[in-house]
C-alpha cells in the first residue's frame, strides 16, 4: 500500500447471507483522516498463487491468506488475472 493511500477497515464475514462476525484493522501509517467505507463481496483466494484464483473473483475482493510466496507476488498475481 503506498505511504498514505492506506484505509482503515473492517472485514464483516458473511456465511450464506448471515453475519457470522467481523475482523477489524487498523490504519496505515500517514493516512489522511477522511475513511471511506469499501463494502464488496470476499473470494477465498489460498495463498494468492496464480491457479488459486477462482473466476469468480473478478470485480470483487480476494481473501489471500499469509505465507508461502512474497506479499507482492500475491499482489501481481490478482492484478494480472486472465
Amino acid at each position: 500500500v503506498p505511504m498514505g493511500s492506506g484505509r482503515e477497515s473492517q472485514v464483516e464475514v458473511f456465511l450464506n447471507g448471515t453475519k457470522q462476525g467481523a475482523v477489524p484493522s487498523l490504519p496505515f501509517l500517514g493516512t489522511p483522516d477522511f475513511i471511506r467505507p469499501v463494502e464488496g463481496e470476499l473470494v477465498v483466494s489460498g495463498f494468492g498463487k496464480t491457479d488459486e484464483f477462482p473466476a469468480e473473483v473478478r470485480g470483487r475482493m480476494a481473501l489471500i491468506s499469509r505465507g508461502e510466496i512474497p506479499f507482492a507476488e500475491k499482489i501481481n498475481n490478482a492484478y494480472n488475472l486472465n
